[in-house]
């Protein structure tokens, strides 16, 4: 499971989380680890010197304590630069780090991040400068919506659970229907939603998470199922928190309906509300 990582930065002080999140997989897996910084192509011979001797020093800590360690130093188009790397090295994890501010394009470095998490062909970890450090991986929170993207982000959680003996937390939101809401929906002046439907969804929430958990708790691997009605990102950075998780898993892409969240649209804000590195796995990759 991930048996080599690439860290890819275009910043140092971004990178410096990202780094121990990458240096405890690592650690914890036996995988081994390629960091990358990408320079413009107008750097000047003293900026590439000094990537360079960071690179160096970065390799020489890690090689230090036991860690498998390259590097490589490019210049040009961020995302291009990335995704050739993470082909040419053959890697199967992609570490990025996030700024941390509000909205998709900022929230995820911009373009570059964007660029990157459409079409790279691995699943990507995301880690903010200001995120809870990645000290152990005792606890991995998946949130499901019952899409194919959420169960291929379940199949990747179920193997880095068996690699690092962590337990998993299934967790599911019910997203409250108002009349207002429904009604806008189906352009309809007066909308009748059934008052019992969000308990409805609620149960179903509940016996899904908990028949899967079940299902992976007889396999061999720990696991719990939690469903609750709210905000989405919200309450799934609530049950991260009440759960001690450590690191979520999840899609970048859902869909929606009856006892489901819209995961693809939450991605950025989860980064932002758990405070809790993301690992996100893009729908259609093969897992």
């Amino acid at each position: 499971m991930f048996r080599h990582i690439l860290l890819a930065t275009d910043d140092q002080q971004v990178a410096q989380k990202s780094l121990a999140a990458t240096s405890l997989l690592a650690k914890e897996l036996g995988s081994a680890i390629t960091i990358l910084r990408v320079l413009s192509p107008t750097a000047s011979a003293a900026e590439q010197e000094k990537a360079a001797v960071d690179l160096h020093e970065v390799r020489e800590r890690l090689a230090a304590q036991g860690v498998s360690v390259s590097t490589s130093l490019r210049d040009g188009d961020p995302a291009e630069e990335i995704l050739a790397e993470a082909v040419l090295s053959g890697v199967d994890l992609l570490v990025m780090g996030t700024r941390g501010l509000s909205g998709l394009k900022r929230a995820l470095l911009g373009s570059v991040t964007s660029a990157v998490i459409a079409k790279a062909p691995i699943p990507i970890l995301l880690v903010a400068p200001d995120s809870l450090s990645l000290s152990s991986l005792e606890t991995l929170m998946v949130p499901m919506d019952g899409s194919t993207g959420s169960k291929n982000a379940l199949r990747v959680a179920e193997r880095l659970a068996q690699s690092a003996g962590a337990r998993l937390v299934l967790a599911q939101v019910v997203v409250p229907v108002s009349l207002y809401a429904y009604a806008a929906l189906t352009e309809e002046p007066a909308a009748y939603v059934d008052p019992d439907w969000e308990q409805r969804a609620l149960v179903e929430a509940r016996e899904y998470v908990s028949r899967t958990a079940a299902d992976l708790s007889a396999a061999g691997i720990r696991s719990e199922g939690v469903a609750r009605i709210g905000d989405v990102s919200g309450a799934l950075a609530d049950i991260a928190q009440s759960r001690h998780a450590d690191l979520v898993v999840m899609a970048t892409h859902g869909r929606s309906g009856a006892a489901r969240a819209v995961l693809g649209s939450i991605a950025d804000e989860m980064v932002r509300e758990s405070r809790l590195p993301i690992l996100l796995v893009r729908q259609g990759l093969p897992v």
